[in-house]
């Protein structure tokens, strides 16, 4: 069964797609790992009882944090989950990638060894002599 922490952190993560627009698309945008710093500003600010500085937040000014040390623990969570799918998405990618690219070179060797094989037998009609009719060959 979920907890309540986890369901938190995902009705966050969903506020955070629907009210501010944070969508896949925003998120991949964030190649810097700017995610998982902001959350753990979050999480440290979250962990301590005086007043903190900022330090590492990756977003500029005007940026504060909520007081309520759950509320600022439940959007690292939510950040943190942004940046885990960042992640994974960025790997599918590079693997559909490096998959398109084996395809292709194995498209263009067969396609060049093909193109070789039907040469080949192209050059050995051509060499072959039109007079000889094999169908006939007497193989005594």
């Amino acid at each position: 069964m979920m907890g309540a922490g986890i369901s938190m952190i995902a009705a966050e993560r969903e506020r955070q797609i629907i009210i501010k627009g944070w969508t896949a698309e925003h998120d991949d945008a964030h190649t810097d790992g700017s995610l998982a710093m902001a959350a753990s500003c979050y999480a440290r600010i979250a962990g301590q009882t005086a007043p903190a500085s900022w330090v590492g937040w990756p977003w500029g000014d005007g940026w504060e944090p909520s007081g309520d040390r759950v509320r600022d623990l439940v959007k690292a969570g939510a950040l943190i989950a942004a940046e885990i799918d960042r992640l994974n998405r960025a790997t599918i990618r590079d693997r559909t990638l490096r998959l398109a690219q084996g395809l292709r070179v194995i498209r263009d060797t067969t396609e060049g060894y093909a193109s070789n094989v039907a040469r080949r037998a192209l050059d050995e009609a051509d060499m072959a002599d039109p007079r000889e009719d094999i169908s006939h060959r007497d193989e005594s």
